[in-house]
């Protein structure tokens, strides 16, 4: 069993066979998504949609990374990350390949505008609740070797809180969003609900 939120989910049945390799009786991860306000039909809980397991693997995912270590051009989890490797990484833990540089990445999946979310530097209340778990949130940052302002994306993971590749830090960590409306340039949605 691995621990989802409050939820328990029984991994095996992610894969459609049960550890003593019989088909389940009930839809994958039936007893989360159940809680999430799934309906019996039968008595048997609604199937995950695909939308819901996916962005369940991309939380999986970004919980893997933290911790990480930071490396510029880092494109290899065991070696370090940087912010666009760190995308890559995650992405990649779905079977989806995305372009490995900052300006094609900013125009894949869907914009979503990021001054409906924030006003006057701060952000609205609760606007983070129209986030998804993967969205890439671009946030502008002045480069230490040029001074130039740039991009750097950072996953938006739950519960206001976003993944970024931390040179600062020195690893990847998961930080509250809150503090960073002053600098959100964008968001894309890459993964569509």
């Amino acid at each position: 069993m691995t621990r989802l939120g409050d939820l328990k989910v029984d991994m095996p049945r992610l894969t459609g066979v049960t550890s003593s390799g019989a088909a389940p009786a009930t839809p994958a991860t039936t007893g989360y998504f159940a809680a999430k306000g799934g309906t019996a039909l039968g008595g048997r809980s609604a199937s995950v949609t695909a939308g819901e397991l996916r962005r369940w693997r991309l939380r999986r995912a970004i919980d893997e990374t933290v911790g990480v270590p930071y490396r510029r051009m880092g494109r290899v989890a065991a070696e370090g990350l940087d912010p666009i490797g760190l995308v890559l990484h995650v992405y990649s833990a779905i079977r989806m390949s995305l372009p490995d540089e900052s300006e094609s990445l900013r125009f894949a999946g869907k914009r979503l505008a990021a001054d409906e979310l924030v006003e006057r530097g701060k952000f609205r209340e609760n606007a983070w609740k129209v986030l998804a778990p993967g969205d890439v949130l671009f946030f502008w940052s002045k480069d230490r070797s040029t001074g130039r302002a740039e991009l750097k994306p950072g996953l938006y993971h739950s519960d206001g809180k976003v993944a970024v590749a931390s040179a600062d830090k020195g690893k990847v960590v998961l930080v509250g969003i809150e503090g960073q409306a002053k600098s959100l340039a964008f968001i894309q949605r890459i993964v569509l609900p």
